[in-house]
Formats: C-alpha cells, sequence, structure tokens
C-alpha cells in the first residue's frame, strides 16, 4: 500500500460518517435485533451490516456498480429484490404475536448469532442505494490515481467503522432499561418496525 492522502481519507471518512449516522434499513434492522433479542443479536446483526459494506466497496472498486447504474433493467431488479426483502421483514414484525416483556427479558435471545448476522448482511447488501453511495463515493472523491491499495484501505475502514457505529447502537438499545420502554408496548414496537421497513422497502423500489 502506498502512503495515504489523508486529506482525501479524512473526506471520505467524514462523507460515510454523514451516511452511516442517517436513519434507514440498516439503523432500523439493528434497533429491532436489540430491542427484541438482546444485546449480543443487535451487536451480530451490526457485524452483518459491516460485513456487507465490503461488497459494496468490491462493487465500486472494480466497476460493477457502474454497469448497475447505467443498466436499467439491472438497476429495477436489484431495487425490487432489495425493496421486496425488506417489505417481507416488515410483513413479519406486522403478523408478529404481542412480546412477553419479562420471558424476553429474561431468557436468552431466541434469534442464533448467524441469523441475526444474515440478517444484518441480507438487509445491507441488498441496499443499491448503498451500493450507488460508494460508486458516488468512490468516482467523486478518490483520485483515479489513487493506488488499489490504497482503495481497499479506506473500503476496510469504512466496513470497520460501520460494525462499529452498528455495535454502539446495538448496546445501546440492548440494554435493559432501554428494553424495557421499547417491550413495555412491544406490540406497536413491532408494528411500527413493520411500517417502517415497508416504507423503506416501496422507497428503494421507486
Amino acid at each position: 500500500m502506498s502512503e495515504i492522502d489523508w486529506i482525501e481519507f479524512i473526506t471520505i471518512a467524514g462523507a460515510h460518517l454523514l451516511a452511516v449516522s442517517s436513519p434507514g434499513p440498516d439503523f432500523a434492522i439493528t434497533v429491532k435485533q436489540s430491542v427484541a433479542h438482546g444485546k449480543k443479536a443487535g451487536i451480530y446483526t451490526a457485524l452483518g451490516i459491516g460485513s456487507g459494506i465490503f461488497a459494496h466497496i468490491l462493487f465500486a472498486v472494480f466497476g460493477f456498480a457502474l454497469i448497475i447504474s447505467q443498466n436499467e433493467y439491472a438497476y429495477l431488479v436489484m431495487r425490487v429484490i432489495g425493496g421486496a426483502y425488506l417489505i417481507y421483514i416488515g410483513v413479519m414484525s406486522l403478523r408478529a404475536k404481542s412480546f412477553q416483556l419479562e420471558q424476553l427479558l429474561n431468557q436468552q435471545a431466541p434469534i442464533s448469532n448467524i441469523n441475526a448476522f444474515k440478517q444484518g448482511l441480507f438487509v445491507n447488501l441488498l441496499n443499491v442505494k448503498a451500493t450507488l453511495f460508494f460508486l458516488s463515493l468512490y468516482s467523486a472523491i478518490i483520485n483515479s490515481t489513487t493506488p488499489l491499495g490504497n482503495q481497499i484501505f479506506y473500503g476496510v475502514y469504512m466496513a470497520i467503522a460501520t460494525g462499529f457505529w452498528f455495535s454502539i447502537m446495538a448496546v445501546f438499545f440492548g440494554k435493559r432499561k432501554v428494553r424495557e420502554k421499547f417491550l413495555k408496548y412491544g406490540v406497536w414496537f413491532e408494528r411500527i418496525f413493520g411500517i417502517l421497513m415497508i416504507a423503506l422497502g416501496v422507497h428503494l423500489m421507486l
């Protein structure tokens, strides 16, 4: 890896921070898993989200995202698949039964670590807007002469930073007192989450 252009890196890190801190599907799924299943499930979800960033970076670095953005049908298919997955998660939440507060707070999370990881991963991977965000980031900020090793370094940083950020969210929303407040109105929490995910799915499709 060549010497890092720190101005370039700081610009990328700043743009990424603004993007990752704005509410979206990644934020919603992390909060949902943390509140419903606890801190550990939320952290595994966050790790899945961070891992998904690697794919977006590879798409941006090697040009796949450019192909998707310029091919109307490929872009449409990606939007439909991603939106359908978010809508599916939303519908499942709307159909969920009311939470049993004490049961949820005192038992091990009923969702496995690998399933929590996969949900975070798939929500992130199927968000075509994230793919195009990284494409625009790499196109607008990174110089064409930037060595490939440096571009990959930026990507690794953003993947780790994303996982770390949502892990912080998981720790906060997974706290017992915070969970108690959400789970006190558990059925409404599920309903609101379901409506939010369906709205995000429809928005992604459109």
